[in-house]
């Protein structure tokens, strides 16, 4: 119960700003938000703040992390190893588009992995809590 009046108000706000952050960047590339991905956005803030473990952490958050991605970018494709590297090929596509000046613009295909990425590195400082 220390834990979780200790860790509650920051895995809360931790959840606030990803979901504010996630909401803003689909509004750009004018994608819905579903209710799935608050979801899992809501179990990678549960997982970052209270599991005990690093590693178990770890596994459990790159498994949130890959279905996240697959609910907003799932490219006609089941989940699986295809899915992944078709998605890597995109990216690489569209990041080697834009730097050439053949594209003006990073596609939704090449953004959000990076941000969600980025977004979830930041959700480890909530271990040091």
């Amino acid at each position: 119960m220390a834990q979780l009046k200790r860790k509650g108000p920051i895995v809360f706000l931790t959840f606030l700003s990803l979901i504010t952050v996630f909401s803003q960047v689909l509004r750009v590339y004018e994608l819905a938000i579903p209710p799935l991905l608050i979801g899992l956005i809501a179990g990678f803030c549960l997982i970052i703040g209270f599991v005990p473990y690093y590693t178990l952490k770890c596994l459990l958050g790159i498994v949130s992390f890959i279905f996240s991605l697959y609910t907003l970018l799932p490219l006609d494709e089941p989940l699986s190893l295809q899915w992944m590297t078709a998605l890597f090929d995109k990216m690489i596509e569209n990041f080697h588009a834009f730097f050439t000046g053949a594209s003006t613009f990073i596609s939704q295909d090449s953004a959000i992995p990076p941000l969600a990425s980025s977004l979830a590195i930041t959700g480890r400082f909530n271990d040091s809590i």
